[in-house]
């Protein structure tokens, strides 16, 4: 409402430089979904968890895939293209809205005071499916392009993709063990979370440089 396509009070050229805040907000995000997460208790539900992420990915894309195209002639961009670009941009709009929002499901966690089995399995699914979107996308990227401009699947994308995943695991569970080192100091909690901060942004900064 505020931005430059309604009041404009926020312009064009404001949204640009406030990017940032989006990039930090996704970093909080990702940690307080990370917080609401029981490992050992995701472990116990990891076959719900499976399945549960399967279907919706599977439902999802399929519905969404397939309402693309069929409504595509009342879409002013598609209207007029041929069936392959609808199905095209069909793939590609069905794999961005398999992704879940963490934040509103921590949102209403939070609000209900929610614990249990049922909010542990929304919360694996929420966090895994954000994860299954990134690989349901590079292979939709990939059908597209194959679509759109005649080329082979790219099988060395999907290997780059594995690479690059399996590494940020490594990371992740390398940071892990930085982050509970830092919480088993005997010092002030406002030093320990000072640090804690600090690994955050390192984090951010190395991402980004990255």
């Amino acid at each position: 409402i505020v931005g430059p396509f309604i009041l404009n009070l926020i312009n064009q050229e404001a949204v640009a430089n406030l990017l940032w805040l989006d990039e930090v907000s996704l970093a909080f995000i990702a940690f307080a979904a990370g917080s609401e997460i029981k490992v050992n208790e995701m472990l116990d539900r990891l076959k719900s968890i499976g399945w549960a992420t399967f279907l919706l990915v599977v439902t999802t894309y399929s519905v969404v895939t397939t309402a693309v195209f069929l409504i595509a002639p009342a879409i002013p961009f598609l209207a007029n293209t041929s069936d392959v670009t609808k199905i095209a941009a069909g793939l590609l709009i069905g794999s961005i809205m398999v992704a879940r929002s963490p934040s509103s499901a921590i949102a209403i966690i939070q609000e209900l005071r929610a614990k249990g089995p049922f909010t542990q399995t929304i919360m694996g699914v929420t966090v895994v499916s954000d994860v299954v979107v990134i690989a349901v996308f590079a292979f939709s990227a990939s059908v597209a392009d194959a679509l759109l401009e005649g080329a082979a699947l790219n099988i060395g994308f999907f290997l780059l993709l594995t690479i690059d995943l399996s590494l940020s695991l490594v990371a992740g569970w390398l940071i892990s063990l930085l982050l509970r080192f830092t919480m088993s100091l005997p010092a002030n909690k406002w030093v320990k979370s000072g640090v804690v901060l600090a690994i955050g942004y390192g984090i951010y900064q190395m991402s980004f440089f990255i």
